[in-house]
């Protein structure tokens, strides 16, 4: 089930809005809550998954935007309504290039959370705490990205370990239910934690939507400090994190409170 959003404007194709569920085996009949109140969808019915997912058409079929995994039995058609119920946001991205005969990967990662700011007003305050410097493996290096940002991100005690995560990522799109569901790891064995849930956002296109915003943050930040390695300032043999900018977002406007408003909502 969906509906349009009215935002083909400034050359955009129309945006359509889903929730998309499927059931636990073979059912006779569906039972669904609507509720009025907050447009959200109850699946009453047992289901394996329910998410959001906000597209376009294209002849070649639907481009997917960005897909967001319900809570609990329930979605709701808006995707950056359906973040909001993470207490924070971390967006992951990895960029590969070759340097000098070598494969070398940059992992940007950005975290986010919604605050309320000085004018009283909700804000979404984001930051990029740190990149990762590595070179290829045998695994995909956008899942070693994935894993050692999280690690990194815990070790930091940068985000929660007990309330909602949603986890930003722009590929593996149709691995994403699997690793939700811990049938699959991300690498090894390494399964995603309790807590979060990954959330597949484009970094190219969407980016009225929060997830694809955060998204494309974190892949502009690994293009930068990738370029940064290429330059030759920072030697191809050194590995430590490195610290980025600070950043803050009250919805498109700007404001000036920062890391200590994030911060708050870890706990």
């Amino acid at each position: 089930m969906g509906k349009k959003r009215k935002n083909g404007e400034n050359g955009k194709k129309k945006r359509s809005e889903w929730v998309y569920f499927r059931t636990e085996g073979e059912v006779s009949s569906i039972e669904i809550v609507h509720n009025k109140n907050d447009n959200s969808i109850t699946v009453v019915t047992p289901t394996e998954f329910i998410y959001t997912e906000a597209s376009y058409d294209r002849k070649k079929g639907p481009k997917a935007l960005n897909r967001v995994p319900g809570y609990g039995p329930s979605s709701v058609f808006d995707p950056d309504e359906a973040v909001s119920h993470f207490t924070q946001l971390v967006a992951i991205d990895t960029n590969t290039k070759e340097i000098n005969g070598v494969k070398v990967s940059v992992t940007g990662v950005v975290i986010a959370a919604g605050v309320i700011d000085e004018d009283s007003d909700r804000a979404l305050a984001y930051l990029a705490p740190f990149c990762i410097k590595f070179s290829a493996s045998e695994f995909p290096p956008e899942k070693i990205g994935w894993a050692d940002g999280l690690s990194e991100l815990y070790r930091r005690n940068l985000v929660s370990t007990k309330n909602p995560v949603g986890l930003i990522v722009d590929s593996f799109m149709d691995d994403l239910i699997s690793i939700n569901n811990r049938i699959i790891s991300i690498i090894d064995n390494f399964y995603l934690p309790r807590n979060v849930s990954m959330i597949y956002a484009s970094s190219d296109a969407g980016k009225e939507y929060i997830p694809n915003k955060l998204i494309a943050l974190a892949d502009r930040v690994a293009t930068e400090t990738l370029d940064y390695v290429a330059s030759g300032k920072l030697p191809m043999s050194q590995t430590e994190l490195m610290k980025k900018q600070i950043f803050l977002q009250k919805q498109d406007a700007g404001t000036k409170k920062l890391l200590d408003l994030i911060l708050t909502k870890i706990q």
